[in-house]
């Protein structure tokens, strides 16, 4: 409709021998088709987006976490978005593979180091895989990048508490005295 009616102007302005008016005309009416050409090709985009997406789902509903991973990457490679990061992590993670879910989370963290999601997941799947030295060194890295996250203060207190109870303080006393062995509390020295 509106493409005939810019052909209709443009042969009048050609009949009128007017071709100053013509110029303007022709910018207008390609503006036009460019807006609309950009808005069918974001559209299109946005349903393949939707339909991978929608495919993922299909297969993560049936436990098939290598082919919906497949789908969302194809959906990452159009619009890399951290949502769709997270989303193969958290699946690799609820199908219990863990170094799948790992790599993922590191993909997050190369990907988007300024956000505290992927630090958080890697720190989790550290804290369940009891890697510890590694979740330190990813402590140290989300440290020096000055994040915040609540989430990672409570893997950290409870990265502290599994290393503390699981060490006992006494294991190297082999004497006791009387049933009972020296302890230095801070500047206090008592009987445990």
């Amino acid at each position: 409709l509106i493409l005939s009616l810019i052909l209709n102007i443009i042969i009048w302005v050609i009949k009128m021998k007017n071709y100053k008016n013509l110029v303007p005309i022709l910018l207008v009416a390609l503006m036009i088709v460019s807006i609309f050409s950009i808005i069918s090709d974001a559209s299109k985009q946005n349903s393949t987006i939707q339909s991978y997406v929608e495919q993922a789902a299909v297969c993560r509903e049936q436990k098939l976490y290598d082919r919906a991973a497949g789908y969302i990457n194809n959906a990452i490679e159009l619009d890399n978005d951290i949502e769709y990061y997270i989303n193969i992590a958290d699946m690799y993670y609820e199908g219990n593979m863990i170094i799948e879910a790992i790599d993922a989370a590191k993909r997050i963290v190369k990907e988007f180091p300024e956000d505290s999601v992927g630090y958080e997941r890697l720190l989790l799947f550290y804290i369940e895989c009891k890697d510890y030295k590694k979740a330190y060194k990813i402590l140290d890295d989300f440290n020096g990048r000055k994040l915040k996250s609540n989430i990672v203060d409570e893997y950290i207190k409870e990265i502290e508490y599994s290393n503390f109870s699981s060490y006992n303080s006494f294991d190297d006393l082999k004497q006791l005295s009387n049933g009972y062995m020296a302890v230095k509390k801070k500047e206090l020295w008592g009987l445990a």
